[in-house]
């Protein structure tokens, strides 16, 4: 089997073929990592909280000429997990990577602890926490 180092495949071309599930996609790290995913030629499935951003980034990924989709995923939700890992397998009836970025992050990173918020403090465990292994 080649190496990354061996390998003779072209990097624009490796993931070609292959379809790659990134959450937390429609910003920022995600984003990121969807578009370098794309042009690597992957087939993408998106996902996010954020589904206007999440749309706009899945289209804006799209003009690259990948297949790519959106859907809008909740980690706080079981349900929403459920439906979209339902939707993943009846459209696309198997992943090759999973990209697990979704995390909440925002407002948490270098508060003083009796400076959080509970109910924020109880999302971002329910998100980051638990909601992430389903997926």
């Amino acid at each position: 089997m080649p190496t990354p180092a061996n390998d003779p495949t072209p990097h624009a071309d490796r993931l070609a073929g292959r379809t790659v599930v990134v959450t937390g996609a429609a910003r920022g790290v995600g984003r990121a990592i969807a578009e370098e995913c794309a042009r690597q030629r992957a087939r993408l499935v998106l996902c996010d909280v954020l589904e206007d951003l999440g749309r706009e980034t899945a289209a804006a990924i799209g003009k690259s000429g990948v297949q790519v989709r959106f859907a809008p995923v909740d980690l706080a939700e079981p349900q929403s997990i459920t439906a979209f890992a339902a939707s993943v397998a009846q459209e696309e009836g198997c992943i090759h990577g999973l990209v697990n970025n979704a995390a909440i992050a925002t407002l948490v990173g270098g508060a003083a602890f009796e400076d959080i918020d509970l109910g924020l403090w109880d999302r971002v465990m329910t998100v980051n926490v638990r909601g992430t292994p389903p997926v």
